[in-house]
């Protein structure tokens, strides 16, 4: 990568050059950009899965309006308080 540059353009550049048509592309938080997600979606067919992280707040708050909050089915804090997760967390030599 040319020193004058950086990831998100040279990112863009390699959708050019793969089939990208009706294929999942995850990238990280630095990707979480509209002109990539537009580039994905408009010019190469392809579904993006974009991480979206605290520095982001209006994405944040869009992603809250336009989808319902999903509980997780295995929060890490509370892994003791699922009874199948626990039989097995306790059963393990630890």
């Amino acid at each position: 990568m040319d020193r004058k540059t950086n990831e998100i353009p040279v990112s863009r550049q390699l959708f050019q050059q793969l089939n990208l048509e009706g294929r999942l592309v995850s990238l990280d938080a630095l990707h979480t950009q509209p002109q990539t997600g537009l580039e994905l979606v408009q010019e190469h067919g392809a579904d993006y899965l974009l991480t979206v992280k605290d520095n982001q707040p209006g994405v944040h708050e869009t992603i809250k309006k336009l989808l319902p909050e999903i509980p997780a089915a295995f929060p890490p804090s509370g892994i003791d308080q699922h009874p199948r997760l626990r039989s097995r967390t306790q059963s393990q030599p630890g």
